[in-house]
């Protein structure tokens, strides 16, 4: 099923898919709702995610399932996993409530809830967050989150989540891994975006690092 491919990061199949069922012009259009190739409001800039589709149909396929052509930065990671765990809804996201110095404050954050813009119908974003938790159910976090026995770490929430690796063709360059989440994913109070660069052998992953926060 497509949860099962999500949960155990099987890119093929959603290669296979996107090349069947996709167009270039449906793809880039989800990808701007979802704020790559734009600025997205934050209390400083960040850099944009971007996306460069090739003509070539293997290399539409492989950009799709996220193999290459596209980049990602750990802001944008939890501005998507904000946008699932709020149905779809895309939120401002900020870094602090307030900046004060000797004087008083000098900067204020935004003090209710600001919604961008609607990425993704509520079903879709339901459908995604099932999908996610295959990742911890029975997918590539499955061993951060349970013990030798089966044993889920945190029994009584429910995660939802996504594993990523990535190395770049640089010699001895770092080996990346990539955990991008939401908890509990039936009522979410909780977003995660971690990234972690390991140099050689990796020391920790960050579905690790997920499990442990």
């Amino acid at each position: 099923t497509m949860g099962q491919a999500m949960g155990r990061s099987i890119n093929s199949v959603f290669a296979r898919l996107a090349s069947k069922n996709l167009t270039r012009d449906k793809l880039l259009g989800m990808a701007n709702r979802l704020g790559w190739g734009q600025d997205l409001p934050f209390d400083v800039k960040v850099a944009q995610s971007s996306i460069s589709l090739p003509d070539d149909d293997v290399g539409f396929a492989r950009t799709a399932a996220g193999f290459w052509n596209t980049t990602l930065s750990p802001f944008q990671g939890a501005n998507l996993a904000t946008t699932i765990a709020n149905g779809g809804e895309m939120i401002r996201l900020s870094l602090v409530a307030s900046v004060k110095d000797e004087a008083g404050e000098i900067y204020r954050g935004p003090t209710a809830r600001q919604v961008v813009r609607r990425a993704l119908e509520p079903a879709i974003a339901t459908q995604v967050t099932s999908m996610m938790e295959q990742t911890v159910d029975n997918g590539t976090s499955y061993k951060s989150f349970h013990d030798r026995n089966g044993k889920s770490y945190l029994p009584d929430i429910r995660i939802a989540g996504k594993t990523g690796t990535l190395t770049k063709p640089v010699a001895d360059g770092p080996f990346y891994t990539w955990w991008v989440g939401f908890a509990p994913s039936n009522k979410p109070e909780v977003a995660l975006s971690i990234l972690v660069a390991n140099r050689g052998k990796w020391r920790v992953k960050a579905t690790n690092v997920a499990s442990d926060m």
